[in-house]
């Protein structure tokens, strides 16, 4: 299956602190599921602002692809910036659709959508319609 993997805060292997995504996305492989991790291109938990790794080795040497969403920079954990960059992730998530339909990103069968905020989640919801996925809403955070 085709497991979109969709957390705001997710990072490539030493350029922040939001490496759960990544585990996850090697247990799914080990099971001989195909996991995409879509993430922001900007966070205040990247050690390398931007961080451009599409890529890191999964199980048994398969890859691990990412999908960076664009996003504004901001460095703090609060503040305006950090919330428009909420919705700037929102946004990109919505135009996911398209992305499939050029060809650039491969359908899913399984939309995973791990919160720390909700506002993708409408996106998510009408992306899953669209393609006939089922949506894993992944409460964290309480």
């Amino acid at each position: 299956m085709n497991i979109w993997y969709i957390n705001h805060y997710a990072s490539p292997p030493g350029c922040g602190r939001g490496e759960r995504p990544l585990h996850i996305a090697r247990a799914l492989q080990r099971h001989e599921h195909t996991p995409l991790i879509i993430a922001a291109s900007h966070h205040h938990l990247q050690f390398t602002v931007g961080a451009t790794r599409s890529e890191s080795s999964g199980a048994e040497g398969k890859t691990i692809p990412f999908h960076f969403v664009p996003t504004r920079t901001y460095s703090r954990n609060s503040g305006v910036q950090r919330l428009l960059g909420m919705l700037d992730f929102a946004r990109g998530v919505g135009k996911l659709a398209k992305a499939v339909d050029a060809g650039t990103l491969t359908k899913p069968d399984v939309i995973i959508c791990s919160s720390p905020h909700p506002f993708a989640y409408p996106n998510v919801q009408r992306i899953a319609k669209a393609f006939g996925a089922k949506v894993i809403f992944e409460e964290r955070d309480l």
